[in-house]
């Protein structure tokens, strides 16, 4: 299968190109004389379901959505979205989709390796080469800017299924509160060791803060591949002599499992960590109820805006790769989207359509359709301050859950990651020199792109009861002589089968 054609538009120039490829734009204020970006409207009066998920609160319904009834108007037909909790759509509303429920025009997915996604799609979906691989993709400018790395995610056993979600090749990062380690006398972490104090130092649980939190479903960041990295373990998989290693097969993750779990039984996880839902998290992180989180980084500007109102204001950063004393840091580059969306089987126009649809809500920053998108109707649901930024109204924050990049069209489509908070000119350079280190230290999934036929059928239900084990493991409840075979029972379930599978891809790439 060919990949679509990449196409960069000619935008609006960023205050901060990026130095090198990989780094993200920034931005110290909105363009002020925002360009049209699609000419007419991509829909033909009727109406168009869309199911995705959010990590917001739900936006204001429709009736009474200024944003949205506009949005409606400009892109010329009904846009009937349903939002779910993040927390709750993958596990259970999806599958219900895909057993047969209705299927709406747009579906959203964070990832291809859902128990039966892969039969449903070849089913139930519109296999989009046609439309979009090579230079078909020109048909659709704003989706014709998504990097060709973000179109990976989205071709299943050779054919493009999907419209990804670009997102940012920093996938999560280590999110900190600086004040907090500059009132124990500390810096950054340099190794392990020093982490470990600094978490030892803050934590109070009287104050009611403590020095890390963690997130259900993650066995406390451990298969998210944070404690990993700091001892060297790969980005998911690792090639050695043409041969694929998991993480979890190596030394080096299992010395992770047991740092992890040493630092439980140490008490500086808030204690509600492995039940933590992800909006949950963010919001008690922002208001500094911890000093470290593990989490996006799209999660920037809510951090940045709601630490800045906090008294005293926060210092967020990201914090540099680190890793034990005597290795090299490493950081596990992330596959530049945040899952993809597929569309219903029908009649190529209809096809036409919603692709059209999604060109348009992939607006690039900087045009009137991402203002819109992003920030709603001038003097309704934003004002422009002195700078030409567009400055939320309450009805704003309503209709549009949050303003700005975090905006509850993401997970629908979106332009590739720019750095930009109108609230804050610092914002973006800070930002922006934060993800040098990261990228210093990136290593790539050599995986990434691969097709495995058993992933995609069932990578997620043997991932359940590994996950499952690992998260009992690191909290204590298990021994940590379970470990070897809780690897081995992912293996003989199918990940051996899985790796077979990537080689024979990864063999088939090289030639």
């Amino acid at each position: 299968m060919t990949f679509p054609s990449y196409v960069p538009l000619a935008a609006t120039k960023p205050d901060l190109p990026p130095q090198q490829q990989g780094i993200d734009p920034g931005y110290y204020t909105y363009p002020q004389a925002p360009f049209k970006s699609v000419p007419e409207p991509p829909g033909r009066g009727g109406e168009v379901s869309i199911m995705t998920w959010s990590v917001s609160p739900p936006l204001a319904a429709l009736d009474q959505n200024a944003a949205w009834q506009e949005l409606n108007r400009q892109v010329g037909a009904k846009l009937n979205l349903s939002i779910f909790s993040s927390g709750d759509y993958q596990p259970t509303r999806l599958p219900v989709i895909m057993a047969g429920g209705d299927m709406p025009d747009i579906l959203y997915t964070s990832t291809p390796s859902v128990q039966g996604f892969g039969q449903f799609a070849q089913a139930k979906c519109a296999d989009l080469t046609p439309y979009l691989a090579g230079d078909a993709i020109k048909a659709y400018p704003n989706l014709a800017a998504v990097p060709t790395i973000s179109w990976k995610v989205a071709v299943l056993n050779g054919a493009l299924y999907g419209v990804p979600i670009p997102y940012s090749i920093f996938f999560r990062v280590l999110w900190v509160h600086q004040e907090l380690l500059e009132q124990v006398g500390m810096g950054f972490p340099q190794n392990v060791d020093d982490f470990e104090r600094a978490l030892r130092a803050i934590t109070n649980p009287q104050a009611g803060i403590w020095g890390i939190v963690g997130e259900t479903g993650t066995a406390l960041n451990v298969a998210s591949q944070f404690q990993g990295m700091l001892f060297g373990a790969p980005n998911n998989w690792r090639v050695t002599d043409g041969k694929l290693v998991r993480d979890r097969e190596t030394d080096e993750f299992k010395a992770a499992v047991a740092y992890v779990r040493d630092l439980w039984a140490a008490g500086v996880y808030h204690p509600d960590s492995p039940s933590y839902q992800n909006p949950a998290g963010k919001a008690d992180f922002a208001a500094r109820k911890f000093a470290f989180r593990w989490d996006g980084h799209s999660a920037a500007q809510q951090f940045w805006d709601t630490g800045a109102r906090l008294q005293p204001p926060s210092k967020i950063r990201i914090v540099p790769p680190f890793a034990k004393a005597g290795a090299t840091p490493t950081y596990p580059l992330g596959g530049g989207n945040f899952g993809f969306v597929v569309l219903k089987q029908g009649p190529p126009d209809r096809v036409k359509e919603l692709l059209g649809i999604l060109n348009f809500l992939a607006a690039p920053f900087g045009s009137q359709e991402h203002l819109l998108i992003n920030y709603g109707v001038p003097q309704v649901d934003y004002t422009l301050d002195a700078n030409g930024n567009p400055i939320p109204t309450d009805q704003g924050k309503a209709d549009i859950n949050p303003p700005g990049a975090g905006s509850s069209w993401t997970f629908v489509a979106r332009p590739p990651e720019v750095i930009f908070d109108p609230n804050s000119r610092d914002f973006a350079q800070v930002l922006q020199a934060d993800q040098a280190p990261l990228l210093a230290a990136g290593i790539e999934d050599p995986t990434y792109g691969l097709f495995s036929a058993t992933n995609v059928a069932k990578g997620a239900a043997i991932e359940q009861p590994y996950t499952d084990t690992l998260t009992d493991i690191v909290l204590g409840r298990r021994p940590m002589d379970d470990y070897d075979q809780m690897v081995k029972d992912w293996q003989n379930a199918g990940g051996n089968q899985i790796r077979s599978e990537f080689e024979q891809a990864l063999a088939t790439v090289k030639a």
